[in-house]
């Protein structure tokens, strides 16, 4: 009985930990396009890029397309501000992103401040990150940073999830998916690090089972 209990906990686990992956969400929403993607105008309209060609502020800025993989997306701010004409770095305002997925599943997430580096091919969102999913999990932090390359995200700050099974604290948070050895991607390993607290809240399922 025991053992059986402890397998329902962690089936139950997998099922809060993967929608969390799902959220690597705001990097998938450039990984899946080609390389040159953000210079080339993946957040911006044409008239958009009239003006990031001056170098000027983006007011309300605002992209939706298709990933490879068939997933509609949007990304916006409330401005968009490039270093230069030809800019290697581009910061945001209350940047927000929205995937919805084949599968039904729509992730949202936003932060106070965004940044991304063309040059570097990564992004970092700063102060107030939230990602919230349609089926009820959400998690939240003060600094994540993505790499467009590798599909990589990483928080060394605090991070706390929680959804319908439980919730859990960690001082950090790493998402690994590696696209640069494995193109197609696979499963990603999301690792909790750092004085991790899981809280277990057993539903009547979950109990039955």
């Amino acid at each position: 009985m025991a053992q059986k209990d402890t397998y329902s906990k962690f089936v139950a686990m997998a099922k809060f930990v993967l929608p969390v992956v799902a959220v690597g969400l705001f990097g998938s929403i450039f990984l899946f396009t080609k390389s040159d993607a953000i210079r080339e105008g993946l957040i911006f309209t044409n008239a958009e890029m009239a003006e990031l060609a001056t170098g000027q502020k983006i007011t309300k800025p605002h992209f939706a397309g298709v990933t490879q993989s068939g997933e509609a997306f949007t990304v916006s701010a409330k401005e968009a501000l490039p270093d230069a004409p030809s800019p290697e770095r581009i910061d945001l305002i209350f940047p927000n992103a929205e995937i919805n997925t084949k599968k039904g599943l729509n992730i949202i997430s936003k932060a106070t401040d965004g940044v991304i580096n063309i040059k570097n091919k990564s992004a970092t969102l700063s102060g107030d990150v939230s990602m919230d999913t349609s089926n009820g999990y959400s998690a939240r932090t003060q600094h994540l940073v993505f790499d467009f390359k590798t599909g990589n995200a990483q928080s060394p700050n605090k991070v706390i999830a929680q959804g319908p099974i439980g919730s859990i604290e960690a001082g950090s948070l790493e998402a690994i998916q590696n696209l640069d050895i494995a193109p197609q991607g696979g499963q990603a390993v999301l690792l909790f690090k750092g004085g991790v607290k899981l809280i277990y809240t057993p539903t009547e399922t979950n109990s039955a089972e």
